[in-house]
């Protein structure tokens, strides 16, 4: 979710290219081995909380609002973690890059639902770029998707055969870590879906 403007952020994500480097090469040795891609990381409080835990697993971000983005930079540098990277990048310019990675787990967590249909293709979940998300998930990877908006969740429900899923059967593993968006909607009563997908 796309909040207010923090003029500070840009500054702070120049300041620590390590966290944030500006661009993905895939030759860089930050990618060799376990990796997890979380497309819309927001303020990071997901993908930190998870590199925490997985200190053997190296987390990549992309989280194109760069206030959100240099808030989650920051929650990783107070952290002292050095298996996590939040890029200020939209998935689309990334793309070509990411194509020389591979990962384990893909996470795609309360997207920008774009309701109206003239919009259809800005949506994360639309097939085309579903089935490219899909295509950099490792063998025997899978994908993540979590939503507030029922709506969302129906087009999911469609669009993943199109681009190459298979739904996985639950039950599913226990969410370690959440964000503080998804905090806020359980505290709130709100029903969250959650799907994993394969490629086929």
């Amino acid at each position: 979710m796309r909040g207010r403007y923090k003029s500070w952020t840009p500054l702070y994500i120049d300041a620590h290219p390590s966290f944030s480097p500006r661009s993905i090469d895939p030759s860089d040795p930050f990618y060799r081995g376990r990796l997890v891609l979380e497309i819309g990381s927001g303020k990071g409080g997901y993908l930190v909380r998870k590199a925490s835990l997985h200190p053997d697993v190296r987390f990549l971000g992309l989280e194109r609002d760069v206030s959100s983005c240099g808030s989650g930079v920051k929650k990783a540098v107070e952290a002292e973690l050095t298996n996590v990277r939040i890029c200020n990048l939209d998935f689309d310019e990334a793309y070509e890059d990411l194509k020389g990675l591979s990962f384990e787990e893909i996470h795609v967590h309360f997207p920008d639902p774009w309701p109206k249909r003239r919009h259809e293709k800005r949506r994360l979940l639309y097939p085309e770029r579903l089935r490219k998300i899909l295509s950099l998930l490792a063998p025997g990877g899978r994908l993540e998707f979590r939503t507030d908006n029922d709506a969302l969740y129906a087009y999911f429900l469609e669009s993943y055969p199109l681009a190459g899923g298979r739904l996985l059967e639950g039950p599913y593993p226990p969410e370690e870590a959440m964000s503080e968006y998804e905090e806020r909607f359980r505290a709130e009563g709100m029903p969250i879906h959650r799907a994993y997908l394969e490629r086929i």
